[in-house]
């Protein structure tokens, strides 16, 4: 749901980021680094992405959390592991 919110172009733009954010936060809760490192490492960049874009809030600390989200994500996301995704994030 939250990757469906983080692009749904109806509606407010910055409604559809904040439920986003939330529903990628509680899916962390169950995508854990240790139960599932590749999908811990999506969500951590759906999250990252959907920081950066956010449009409330301060711009820069946004930008920090994405920056969070991201380093965490290439802890999986390395060029030998994952290159594709590596070179995305």
């Amino acid at each position: 749901m939250a990757l469906a919110f983080a692009g749904l172009p109806t509606r407010d733009r910055a409604y559809n980021q904040e439920r986003a954010i939330e529903g990628f936060t509680e899916a962390l809760q169950y995508r854990t680094a240790e139960a599932s490192p590749h999908d811990y490492a999506a969500t951590q960049l759906n999250l990252g992405i959907t920081y950066a874009e956010r449009r409330t809030g301060d711009r820069a600390a946004n930008l920090e959390r994405a920056i969070e989200c991201y380093t965490e994500a290439l802890r999986f996301y390395s060029p030998e592991a994952a290159p594709a995704e590596y070179a995305g994030t």
